[in-house]
């Protein structure tokens, strides 16, 4: 017989654990977790283990300053709040705002307030319309563009020479020195101490147009009109100034806010506004002294319409871009020849001082209303000889218009004293 194999060892049998269920297996590595991280959203502790699937189902933001930036963002704007934090500077002695502030809150609490102007309204002075406000959607030839979108627009052509860059408090000069970038910068950090803005500035995309509510009150004539822009950080305060009589219509992009002053160009206001026309500080020389005085703030769901020759002030209360147009019509015969003697009496004149007036004659002697040919013909006659210091085309438009021989007093061009 032969040898029998090897007995094999035997193996004890496998001791199985209970299998347990997938609920209670993730609960039971839920609860053993030790580590856990803050959810600055939830305000509460998560485990390591769910945090990824906390946060990615629920969106949730973990980090502090985006959240508290998208609140602010969420959060309606409150302009009377804004407003009552630019007055409440005039009780910090020391700060640089505080004259400024102090002088419009004596000036709103004369004019009872701010007003209310959502709707055309007449005005009593020089037969014109008071300021309003439009709806920003119809001042627009397109999709108004995001604030970032506006700002690439404008930088990608950025021009140095056309471009002016001021200080506030230093109106009439601007800074040859400063650059854009300082007010670029001071749109994100504003400096209460030295803000600076820029004006001038010409986008591609963002272009404005005149809204249908004007071409009805003055029967315009549809025409090409340039959109120019500002960029005006918090604190941007632009001292009394009339565009040289035109009309003019101004926007704000997305979260902008502006408090604006507006005195209508009465006798009297010309009369004030004549003493102090070659100084700084004109809104704070003339506290208490101008007439008819109206406050509004402008968001940029509104466009503010401004007639010709209104004198006006503006105070950024959150910064941000400002758009806005100009046109000239008939009806700026009368404002803009104020102006341009009053720049002539104070200021030092160029050509560009005389180029408002010139074309509101030259659309005057085209018009077919007798009132508008006879104020053109009265203000060429007036003002010939300081417009003749400069040879413009315009000028030549004019006197061909007009014709050999002033049609005012008979005499010839030359002869103007």
């Amino acid at each position: 017989m032969g040898d029998l194999p090897p007995e094999q060892p035997q193996l004890p049998n496998r001791v199985r654990k209970p299998r347990q269920s997938p609920n209670r297996a993730r609960k039971q590595r839920q609860q053993a977790g030790t580590n856990k991280r803050y959810c600055e959203y939830c305000e509460e502790d998560i485990t390591e283990y769910s945090w990824l699937r906390h946060t990615q189902r629920n969106r949730h933001i973990n980090n502090k300053e985006q959240k508290e930036q998208k609140e602010q963002e969420a959060k309606p704007l409150d302009k009377e709040e804004m407003l009552r934090e630019f007055l409440a500077i005039s009780d910090q002695g020391l700060s640089p705002l505080s004259p400024l502030s102090s002088a419009f809150r004596v000036e709103i609490a004369r004019a009872g307030g701010t007003a209310n102007m959502s709707k055309p309204r007449e005005s009593d002075d020089m037969g014109l319309k008071a300021p309003f406000f439009v709806s920003s959607g119809q001042c627009w030839e397109k999709k108004p563009l995001s604030t970032d979108e506006f700002l690439d627009d404008l930088l990608d052509g950025f021009s140095k020479q056309k471009t002016q860059i001021y200080k506030r408090g230093i109106g009439h000069f601007p800074c040859e020195s400063a650059p854009i970038t300082q007010v670029l910068k001071q749109l994100w950090f504003p400096d209460p101490e030295s803000t600076f803005y820029a004006v001038n500035m010409e986008a591609k995309s963002a272009v404005m147009r005149i809204p249908e509510c004007l071409y009805g009150i003055y029967n315009l004539d549809p025409e090409d009109v340039t959109t120019t822009t500002n960029i005006t950080p918090q604190f941007s305060f632009v001292d009394i100034h009339v565009d040289h009589g035109r009309h003019g219509l101004t926007a704000l992009s997305e979260d902008c806010v502006k408090l604006w002053a507006l005195y209508p160009l009465s006798d009297h206001n010309k009369a004030e506004l004549s003493e102090v026309y070659d100084k700084n500080s004109l809104f704070i020389a003339l506290q208490g002294r101008l007439e008819k005085g109206e406050f509004c703030i402008q968001t940029a769901a509104e466009a503010l319409y401004l007639p010709p020759g209104y004198i006006h002030a503006t105070v950024t209360l959150r910064g941000g871009l400002t758009p806005g147009i100009q046109f000239t019509t008939p009806h700026c015969i009368a404002p803009s020849e104020t102006m341009f003697i009053l720049d002539n009496e104070k200021r030092e004149m160029t050509k560009e001082h005389c180029m408002p007036l010139l074309e509101s004659i030259l659309l005057g002697l085209r018009s077919r209303e007798a009132k508008y040919v006879k104020e053109a013909e009265a203000a060429l006659c007036r003002c010939y000889m300081i417009c003749a210091k400069w040879k413009t085309k315009v000028l030549g438009e004019v006197t061909k218009q007009a014709g050999k021989l002033c049609p005012k007093c008979n005499r010839s061009w030359k002869s103007h004293d």
